[in-house]
């Protein structure tokens, strides 16, 4: 980093400590401090604006002169050009500092971790309802669900930016993005939860928040534990990976987005040619008689139990795992599975699906684990997801992830 850009930062982050900027919105085309709007930022313009701030009559904003520090510094002085998941280009000036997130639980947690809290000004129904995020957003009001947000709620918010889900086949946000681009406010959709554009979506976040160093040891955290998954399992063998099936939320199912994690964790995909949630028969799964069983749960009504993971008390928080032992012994006990070579062998697990959206290496560890348990007596996913919540959240961990657990 250059030291004057470095300087100049500091200078700005010293002026008049602790007030908190209230945003100005993206809708604002144009560098903040851009003296002769040639959309290039340099040591002058920045100095200068920073000087006849201090001497008290500069023309600029307090906001504007710390983001012009930190476009400087951080993005060399341009404006962030990207592209989202969904492939829309969109161009930004300044850090935002009021975002409204409809991705769930998922993207205030991130957000969260990247030291962006301050800048969440609203969130969708669910995302309440998860006790991680609960000291950072209790207060804040919510846009409705994250499947279908209100358009209206999300503008009488005065965003500068909207956040939200980017997977393919997630929730069609046109409409919104019509309604906010039309106020020049962007919607960006990132797939943070998925290893293979980690790296590049939290880079893109980061940016959009101005918290970069943060995003980078984020993005150092996810690659130490992927690339220790990685060396472990390197030397296996076709016949040292055992078949696996990986069953999706839904009873019965196969084939989401998880099942990409039996290859990078030392498995074989026992129905390695379905490459999207597809139903198979219990009989199908009996013949093909997988050495390892992975049963997806996630936080819902245990009454659902005879058609998908449902366990109401688990993931963040959970202490009493009745409902997990529950939903365990129904998949145990299923008609004709006590043929199958991991129900005989006790090789049938439970994982909940936040370990992605919580971060995705939690999820690594853990199914490399349940796989490969002689590979990884000295970590779980437990254990990662402790050290997680500790250093990006300064939250102690409690709660069930997995069964059996983890230790």
């Amino acid at each position: 980093m250059n030291c004057m850009r470095k300087i100049l930062l500091i200078l700005c982050l010293l002026i008049v400590p602790g007030i908190v900027a209230t945003g100005t919105a993206m809708a604002t085309v144009g560098l903040p401090c851009d003296a002769n709007s040639d959309g290039k930022l340099t040591n002058g313009e920045v100095s200068s604006a920073v000087i006849s701030y201090m001497k008290g009559n500069a023309s600029a904003k307090l906001d504007d002169v710390r983001d012009a520090a930190h476009v400087l510094t951080y993005w060399g002085g341009t404006a962030y050009t990207f592209k989202d998941r969904k492939n829309i280009t969109t161009t930004i000036y300044r850090p935002a500092k009021r975002i409204v997130d409809v991705e769930g639980a998922y993207g205030p947690q991130t957000l969260v971790a990247l030291g962006a809290a301050d800048k969440i000004v609203g969130i969708t129904d669910y995302a309440l309802t998860q006790a991680d995020l609960s000291p950072f957003i209790k207060n804040l009001p919510s846009v409705g669900n994250w499947q279908t947000p209100d358009g209206e709620k999300i503008m009488a918010l005065n965003p500068d930016l909207v956040h939200g889900y980017g997977y393919a086949g997630s929730p069609d946000l046109s409409s919104q993005q019509k309604a906010l681009k039309a106020i020049g406010v962007p919607l960006i959709q990132l797939d943070c939860y998925k290893p293979e554009y980690y790296t590049e979506d939290i880079t893109i976040l980061g940016k959009i928040v101005g918290e970069e160093e943060n995003a980078s040891k984020l993005i150092a955290f996810q690659d130490y534990y992927e690339n220790l998954v990685a060396d472990r399992i390197k030397g296996l063998n076709d016949s040292q990976r055992p078949m696996v099936f990986m069953e999706t939320l839904t009873n019965f199912m196969t084939g989401d987005s998880s099942a990409a994690y039996i290859d990078s964790c030392g498995g074989n995909n026992v129905f390695s040619e379905v490459t999207k949630s597809t139903a198979v028969s219990s009989e199908e799964i009996i013949k093909r008689n997988p050495k390892v069983i992975i049963k997806k749960m996630y936080k819902g009504d245990d009454s659902r139990q005879d058609q998908s993971g449902a366990v109401s008390n688990s993931a963040f928080g959970a202490t009493n795992d009745t409902g997990v032992k529950a939903l365990y012994k129904k998949v145990m006990a299923r008609s004709g599975w006590d043929q199958i070579d991991a129900v005989k062998n006790g090789r049938v697990y439970l994982i909940h699906s936040d370990t992605t959206s919580v971060h995705p290496c939690a999820n690594t560890v853990y199914v490399a684990k349940m796989i490969h348990p002689e590979l990884f007596k000295d970590i779980s996913g437990d254990e990662v997801l402790r050290q997680w919540y500790k250093e990006f959240m300064n939250v102690d961990f409690t709660g069930i992830y997995a069964y059996p657990m983890q230790t």
